[in-house]
């Protein structure tokens, strides 16, 4: 059924909550939301947002949010706390528990660079919010004024340009050839970085800090053509936030947290080796490595810590497994924390972040390392990325394997955990292997001479 037509039925079977204010109306259709991400633009409906965690250990479910019903933004060191009073207040005006706040925070208050338009913490309910299941079924949720509800001629306007944008005839030709070529790829700034990290670990100022390598490219396609070549990255969280001017989009192997009101689910993430093939004593290394192992065990800590100081009893697995992603093996450990009083997904978020494996240990010192080291600010970088339900419910990733695309150009961003026994010629060419998925996503799949942009020039 096409969204003009579920949404006529259900408008017709409308029946106002309220007199003023936000309302909503869910339905079902038959959209294809992947035709849709690939053709909508802000310059169409505004504010886009996408979380799909099908290829993820999360519910398995791709949602496109188009429009903003009400847009929420915060700042400074109390964002966390601001961007919870005002979500909460939001979400019970509109009174639906199908209800969802899609955005993400800086990773740390002040000068945010290239992405300011994203500001230090930035959460949209989505006028029109469409959910596909592993079931086949997508599920929509449309909030407006009642007033627009009742009238009707708007919301099916917009439901039929929505049709349109997803239906073969009404999609854009295919993606305008471009003159993409990298203007720097980071490594020697990166790998000076590393070479002082070190010496301040030697030192004893610090045990790790995780310092990110940021490669910039000319004439980088919009998200609408970046977001569909990263479809069913393995293991990952697939992300998307555009604003007019900017978008943060990415893949990440990462989950923060899933918070059920009851239940949390988390994971630690550290340890890194390339995967050059189906070799598999690539992974045996990886199990086995001292260094790894180590970096990986501060984490899994860090976490536990964390959490148990907001009331949670947490369990973690015993021993690390294996992630095993396009380019990359990571050690992974889930984690279980049960809340034992009352706690909102967003205190969770703040307590967390930033864990070791995104600024280091202990963390102040690591992070005025990072501040005084890294070429750009880090704005969105490894920070919090997800949504917020009722009740303090919802989903967080970390947002790394990410990129920042602007109206001239893009920052791909990938980072490594510095520890002791680390050599800067394998950060080099670790942050080179996390490099690669988006390097392919933002040139197209003929990554070579054609694009401009080739493997080597990234030392990958």
């Amino acid at each position: 059924m096409s969204l003009e037509r579920a949404m006529t039925r259900a408008l017709d079977a409308y029946r106002p909550n309220k007199a003023e204010g936000l309302d909503a109306l869910a339905f079902e259709c038959a959209v294809d939301v992947e035709a849709l991400v690939a053709h909508l633009t802000p310059q169409t409906f505004g504010s886009l947002v996408l979380w799909d965690t099908r290829s993820s250990e999360l519910d398995g479910e791709l949602t496109l949010g188009v429009g903003s019903a009400r847009t929420i933004q915060a700042s400074g060191a109390t964002r966390f706390l601001a961007t919870r009073t005002a979500v909460d207040a939001v979400l019970a005006e509109i009174a639906d528990e199908r209800a969802r706040a899609f955005g993400g925070f800086a990773f740390e208050p002040g000068e945010l660079g290239e992405f300011a338009a994203l500001g230090e913490a930035r959460f949209v309910v989505p006028r029109w919010t469409l959910t596909a299941s592993s079931d086949g079924r997508v599920r929509g949720l449309l909030v407006a004024s009642a007033d627009e509800l009742r009238e009707r001629g708007r919301v099916l306007l917009e439901a039929r340009a929505l049709d349109l944008a997803a239906s073969p005839k009404g999609a854009r030709r295919g993606p305008r050839r471009r003159s993409l070529s990298l203007a720097d790829d980071g490594a020697s700034i990166f790998r000076a970085g590393v070479e002082r990290a070190i010496a301040a670990i030697e030192s004893g100022t610090m045990e790790k800090v995780v310092l990110a390598r940021v490669a910039r490219m000319r004439n980088a396609p919009p998200a609408n053509e970046v977001l569909p070549r990263l479809a069913g990255a393995a293991g990952c969280v697939r992300f998307g936030f555009q604003v007019e001017g900017a978008a943060f989009v990415g893949a990440t192997p990462e989950m923060l947290i899933a918070f059920d009101g009851r239940t949390a689910r988390t994971e630690a993430v550290a340890g890194t080796e390339p995967r050059r093939g189906a070799d598999l004593a690539e992974a045996s290394r990886l199990l086995a490595s001292d260094k790894d192992r180590r970096e990986h065990a501060l984490v899994v800590n860090a976490i536990s810590e964390e959490l148990s100081l907001l009331g949670l009893s947490v369990v973690a697995a015993e021993e690390p497994r294996l992630r095993t992603l396009t380019h990359l093996h990571h050690l992974v450990t889930p984690m279980l924390g049960t809340a034992t009083r009352s706690v909102h997904v967003i205190d969770l978020v703040a307590r967390l972040h930033p864990t070791p494996a995104m600024g280091g240990v202990p963390r102040n010192a690591a992070l005025r390392f990072v501040r005084d080291n890294e070429p750009v600010p880090r704005g969105h970088y490894a920070s919090p990325v997800g949504w917020v339900g009722a009740g303090g419910t919802g989903a967080f990733a970390v947002g790394i394997r990410s990129a920042l695309l602007l109206a001239d150009g893009a920052l791909l961003f990938a980072g490594a955990g510095i520890v002791r026994g680390s050599a800067p010629d394998l950060e080099v060419a670790e942050t080179s292997a996390k490099l690669k998925t988006m390097l392919a996503a933002v040139s197209g799949a003929g990554v070579g001479p054609r694009r401009g942009v080739t493997e080597d020039e990234l030392g990958v």
